[in-house]
Order: structure tokens, then C-alpha cells, then sequence
């Protein structure tokens, strides 16, 4: 039997976005920007921290820029709220630039970000390494009191019963004294 040609369907081609696309998409931002200028520029120049943490960050993850960018949000956000709740306009914008405590929220903000990526991967790293020592002197005492119980001698112990000179048996337990 032949096959018919209705049964064989043409592969479809995926067609890429066109550069009508790419334009409507620069439109409809530059448009934004305009229309919100005065938060644009509020947003623009106090998150350059960000943007230099972007660039200087070459780490897989970019986790400095992450830290940077979430605490440099948090000190830009009060001012274009202020923008926002007063007169939202380029001269309200330029008044806020302008504003000295503006300057030290943006940039102190970000320099605690850059604080927070140095300092807590040290912070991290003691308390793992304190909580592995809790976790081996637990151990510890659990084996002791393990060894109590059943009358073992463990290895690493010294005492005069187990010492080397005394015992030369290069086994982790002694288990001659649970058997007898």
C-alpha cells in the first residue's frame, strides 16, 4: 500500500523574532523610561553600586552583585518613595541627587552588602566547623558510653589496661574481654 500525501505532514519551520520584534521591545522601554523619568534617574544613579559590583564580580553566581543589589534596593527604595508620594518630577528627582543623606543611604547600603559577601563566608565556615566539633564530642561520649556497657576497649583510648606496650593488637576493639 502507498502512503497518501495527506497522511505526511511538512515539518513546520520556527521562524526567530523578527527586527520589527526587537524594536517594538527597545520602543516600549525607551517609552517607559521617558514616561517614568524621574524614577529612572533616582533608580539609575543610586544603584550604580550595583551595576559596578555586575562588573567587578566575576564569580560563578555573581553572589557578590546579589548581595550588593538586594541591600542597594533597600536603600534606594525609601527615596522613590519619597519621589513618589511627593512631586514626581525631574526637579523632585534632581532634589533627592542632591540630598547628601540620599548619597550615604545608596552608597552605604551597598558598601554593607559588600560587608555581608566578605565577611560571611567566614562566619559560615566557623559555625560548620563548631558544630563538627559538637557533633564528634557527641560521638565521642556516645562511644564511651557504648564501650562502658559492653566492656570493650577502643583504640585511641590510653589507659594501662589498653596502652601499646601492653596491648600490641592492631584492631579498633579488644574483644577478648566481651567474650569471656
Amino acid at each position: 500500500m502507498a502512503k497518501s500525501r495527506d497522511n505526511i505532514s511538512e515539518p513546520k519551520i520556527q521562524r526567530r523574532p523578527g527586527r520589527i520584534c526587537h524594536w517594538m521591545t527597545i520602543l516600549v522601554i525607551m517609552a517607559s523610561i521617558i514616561a517614568g523619568l524621574p524614577t529612572a534617574i533616582v533608580i539609575g544613579v543610586g544603584m550604580l553600586p550595583t551595576l559596578v559590583s555586575f562588573i567587578v564580580d566575576m564569580t560563578p553566581g555573581r553572589y557578590a552583585c546579589r548581595c550588593v543589589a538586594g541591600l542597594n534596593v533597600a536603600g534606594v527604595a525609601p527615596f522613590v518613595d519619597k519621589l513618589w508620594t511627593g512631586h514626581n518630577d525631574v526637579a523632585g528627582a534632581m532634589n533627592i541627587i542632591d540630598d547628601t543623606l540620599a548619597w550615604l543611604a545608596f552608597y552605604g547600603s551597598a558598601g554593607f552588602g559588600w560587608v555581608l559577601f566578605m565577611s560571611l563566608p567566614g562566619v559560615v565556615a566557623t559555625s560548620r566547623t563548631l558544630n563538627a566539633r559538637r557533633i564528634i564530642y557527641n560521638l565521642r561520649a556516645k562511644q564511651d558510653e557504648l564501650a562502658e556497657e559492653w566492656d570493650l576497649k577502643v583504640k585511641g583510648k590510653e589507659t594501662e589496661e589498653n596502652s601499646p606496650e601492653a596491648d600490641e593488637d592492631d584492631g579498633a576493639f579488644d574483644t577478648a574481654g566481651a567474650a569471656g
